[in-house]
């Protein structure tokens, strides 16, 4: 938890377990309005109806409603008709070039690869919860909505997928822009020369600066910088300790004489307060590595 009682969701001990909700919504609070309205008992009905029925239904059921059972399995699937199978094609092309976008978070991207199996598992939702509420024909002799899952399900379950990735980069946003926050923090004080080197996470948060006063935050601002190459980590043992010490890329000290009109352009510059107008010492994290190589033809250490 973070010190207001909010979930801290840590960059660098994203654990993968935030990615597992994938139906989580961000909570948006309207003013509050008194209702005094009776609930709607037909909605209320037919909900549990539908649950029931799918909970009776046993494996002969799902097959006579349109499942296969494929060669090696223990359970039933159903798959998706020739039109919605074209609608998940393309829709699971666009997905994949998020994930591959290389301006896209980390910690975005693994959230945006669990949205593989969740957008067919939604559509597979719609489409049972269709088959349950009409039920078997003993006139047709069939289940009424029956067959491979259709197309207007899967739109369904594009739909719902698009609105919960809203949701979820503004979940994230409060974790990203964190580590921004400190990461800009610390590669302040780097560039103005009050971090000695080497330097481990306890010499950052003992001196108490905003946003890298704690252990996390410290610690959070470091694997920031070292995706950057601002920074290398080195593991140095001690008896019979072994910790972690980082060292401050030579070619960022540089940047203490990079102007404005040097950057490129269209990058977002961050001054600190009480600095020298003509002096930009930093940028947007996402533009650090590419501006580095641009301004001082940063050689890499790894």
């Amino acid at each position: 938890m973070s010190e207001n009682g909010s979930i801290l969701l840590s960059i660098d001990k994203n654990d993968g377990l935030v990615q597992r909700l994938q139906l989580m919504v961000y909570p948006d609070i309207d003013k509050w309005q008194f209702v005094d309205r009776y609930p709607d008992t037909e909605a209320k009905n037919n909900f549990f109806r539908i649950i029931e029925k799918l909970a009776t239904m046993n494996e002969s059921d799902f097959i006579e409603a349109g499942a296969t059972m494929p060669e090696g399995e223990k359970s039933p699937c159903f798959r998706f008709d020739d039109d919605a199978y074209k609608l998940f094609t393309k829709w699971i092309i666009n997905l994949q070039r998020k994930i591959e976008d290389s301006d896209e978070h980390n910690i975005i991207k693994e959230h945006l690869t669990k949205y593989r199996s969740l957008m067919p598992s939604l559509a597979l939702i719609y489409h049972l919860i269709e088959i349950a509420d009409k039920g078997y024909s003993e006139y047709h002799g069939k289940y009424i909505n029956g067959g491979d899952i259709p197309e207007h399900c899967t739109r369904q379950a594009i739909s719902c997928t698009d609105y919960l990735e809203t949701h979820a980069r503004r979940i994230y946003t409060t974790a990203i822009k964190s580590a921004d926050t400190c990461a800009i923090n610390l590669a302040d004080k780097i560039i103005k020369g009050k971090v000695a080197q080497p330097f481990t996470v306890r010499d950052i948060y003992r001196k108490g600066w905003s946003c890298l006063n704690t252990t996390e935050l410290a610690q959070q601002a470091i694997e920031y910088l070292i995706e950057s190459d601002w920074l290398k980590s080195e593991n140095v043992k001690k008896g019979k300790r072994t910790f972690a010490q980082y060292h401050i890329n030579p070619k960022v000290l540089n940047l203490n004489t990079v102007t404005k009109q040097e950057l490129p352009q269209n990058d977002v510059i961050a001054k600190p307060r009480g600095t020298a107008t003509s002096k930009a010492y930093f940028f947007r994290l996402s533009m650090v590595k590419d501006t580095l190589q641009h301004q001082t033809g940063l050689l890499l250490w790894f």
